[in-house]
């Protein structure tokens, strides 16, 4: 019986995470924009002035400039947490 609640209070924890993951699919939750008129690819999470515009559209998808992107993406993340251990 407690194998069993334990197993339970897992899936929920589990469930909840992924359904946070997931979000609401709404527009408003868009990550990246990719504008190949332009050549310009925007991360809407991150903010202007920490790369998250003017990225050329040919780097991110065939030059490894994703990488940059991601690694934008991971010290501002970084810096989030960091933000909140200390208060």
């Amino acid at each position: 019986k407690l194998l069993d609640q334990q197993l339970c209070a897992r899936a929920d924890f589990e469930r909840s995470e992924r359904k946070g993951q997931r979000g609401t699919k709404d527009r408003s939750e868009k990550i990246r924009t990719y504008n190949f008129q332009r050549d310009e690819v925007v991360d809407h999470r991150l903010p202007k002035d920490q790369g998250g515009s003017g990225h050329s559209a040919s780097d991110v998808l065939f030059a490894g400039g994703l990488e940059q992107i991601l690694l934008a993406h991971q010290a501002q993340t970084r810096r989030m947490y960091l933000g909140q251990a200390a208060t």
